[in-house]
């Protein structure tokens, strides 16, 4: 049970793994992204409660670490707030999120300093390496992407993630995980998009897979096209994907959304209700007329070490669509309701 203040329980108090850490806050899961993608053995503590002024509740608010929500703890779901309210919020906001970033780019230097990420590819044994292979992995990407094996925790595959050549973060995928999943980035980094292709801008035409194994897999397979321009191909850490990544996508012309089945499902919320998919979400950050979906029914990379042929699945992104919102009908002829997604082509 919480021992949040009444200004902070009224608000977040149906919140999981509430937890008092000092200094006037309190962490939990978030109440946009709960706990999705959620890396290591501890709850998660990304969604900060605080009460700035410890004599008035009046600026009493949270905020997510992981996918930037932010919320006044006295804000009414169906009251607006005032314009002077909304334009603390957002300054309010930048702020906590510049200093974030100040204090991951301090573990990106002293990430970029290190040799052991680097070692842990160099020094894979055949058996390792095979380890890989059998994870649908190729020599080349092995080696583009600098992938290896670290012997910590009973054994790990190991990812780094790049942006112009500099390691960004590290990813652990456990051989024999725990209760807190297979998946764990290093401690003190943050979640980033993975490119399969270290030179990718990209631009024109992205498809978008759940996980790094998955876009590397997928982009063995290829190249592939839509609309006769060739595919990029990017990887994010989670469903419910942080607003600062969806806007490295900005360059995009077109997105194509290819994530893990239960991306498509309503997802309970903390007090009970229940929120739209988080491919909802995403598509309506990332910009709703160039995004299209390719929802299988299963994962990509499993469905490709199953027998996937890659004219079968060039012929599926053909035919990738407009997301039609939870609730709403679309006739396909421009009669009756609106798509508000646009139309296909």
């Amino acid at each position: 049970m919480s021992d949040l203040p009444p200004v902070l329980a009224r608000k977040w108090g149906g919140l999981s793994f509430i937890k008092y850490v000092g200094d006037g806050e309190w962490h939990s899961e978030c109440p946009v992204c709960r706990d999705d993608g959620h890396q290591g053995r501890q709850p998660p503590d990304r969604f900060v409660m605080s009460i700035p002024n410890r004599k008035s509740s009046k600026d009493a608010r949270g905020w997510c670490r992981r996918c930037g929500h932010f919320e006044w703890a006295d804000d009414q779901p169906n009251k607006p707030m005032s314009p002077a309210r909304i334009q603390q919020a957002k300054q309010v906001r930048r702020q906590l999120a510049a200093e974030e970033d100040k204090r991951i780019q301090e573990k990106i230097n002293w990430l970029q300093q290190q040799a052991f990420w680097v070692q842990y590819h160099e020094q894979m044994t055949k058996e390792q390496k095979e380890i890989w292979h059998r994870q649908g992995i190729g020599d080349w990407a092995i080696a583009m992407h600098k992938l290896g094996y670290s012997d910590k925790d009973d054994g790990a595959l190991t990812i780094p993630y790049f942006q112009e050549d500099e390691i960004q973060t590290l990813q652990f995928r456990l051989m024999k995980p725990d209760s807190g999943g297979k998946y764990r980035f290093l401690k003190g980094t943050r979640p980033e998009l993975f490119r399969t292709w270290l030179e990718d801008k990209l631009d024109g035409v992205v498809l978008i897979t759940e996980g790094a194994k998955k876009g590397l897999v997928t982009v063995q397979q290829g190249p592939f096209t839509y609309q006769g321009e060739e595919i990029q191909i990017v990887s994010v850490p989670m469903k419910t994907v942080p607003e600062r990544l969806i806007r490295k996508l900005d360059s995009a012309e077109r997105i194509i959304w290819l994530l893990d089945p239960d991306a498509y499902e309503a997802v309970n919320t903390f007090n009970g209700k229940s929120s739209p998919p988080a491919i909802e979400r995403n598509i309506k950050l990332a910009g709703e007329a160039r995004c299209r979906v390719l929802n299988l029914p299963g994962k990509v990379d499993d469905m490709f070490q199953a027998g996937l042929k890659a004219k079968t699945f060039q012929a599926m992104l053909n035919q990738a669509t407009p997301y039609i919102p939870t609730g709403r009908v679309s006739s396909g002829n421009g009669a009756g309701e609106i798509n508000p997604f646009g139309r296909a082509g």
